[in-house]
């Protein structure tokens, strides 16, 4: 298997999203998530130290026990300019499940002149 790709300043670009996910961590995230798919790069392997499968997940999930939010839908919060406000989240009741489908919304706050 070729080596990580590497980004403009050398750090193997796997490197670089769990040194990311160390940070979030770090600052007591309680809940991580983003506008794509996945939240891992594919595949999500790591060879060195050890052979690791998902391992922001793993970090993330199972050692620390932030949950992951895929596949936002973020495009009229950013064109609304709208940074802060309040992420809403019900899960689905599932007995036994570790994923369901969400039906997130944001509460934003009226501005000034609304």
């Amino acid at each position: 298997m070729p080596p990580p790709q590497a980004d403009s300043r050398g750090a193997p670009e796997k490197k670089r999203r769990h040194d990311g996910a160390q940070f979030l961590v770090n600052h007591g995230a309680t809940v991580v998530g983003n506008d794509t798919l996945t939240f891992e790069k594919r595949p999500p392997l790591i060879f060195a130290p050890t052979f690791q499968v998902f391992p922001v997940h793993m970090l993330l999930i199972a050692d620390n026990g932030i949950n992951i939010i895929e596949n936002f839908f973020l495009e009229e919060l950013a064109s609304a300019e709208a940074y802060e406000f309040l992420l809403v989240v019900p899960p689905l009741k599932i007995r036994g499940g570790s994923g369901s489908a969400l039906r997130a919304f944001a509460l934003v706050p009226r501005g000034d002149d609304d």
